[in-house]
């Protein structure tokens, strides 16, 4: 089963590559949004209690 710190591992390396790219075609304001998200989700992972009692899981 898929749990939360997945999706957020899974999301956090979807966004280091839409930076990379964004960097590549010159735009830098995209590079910079983008870099604020990984930033949150990275906060969210660290915050992020492994699901271990999936009927407390919030999603």
């Amino acid at each position: 089963m898929i749990t939360r710190e997945d999706d957020l591992k899974e999301l956090a390396t979807s966004l280091s590559a839409a930076i990379v790219k964004a960097r590549q075609l010159n735009l830098p304001t995209s590079a910079y949004i983008l870099s604020m998200a990984l930033v949150e989700v990275s906060q969210a992972l660290k915050g992020a209690v492994p699901d271990r009692d999936e009927g407390s899981a919030v999603r």
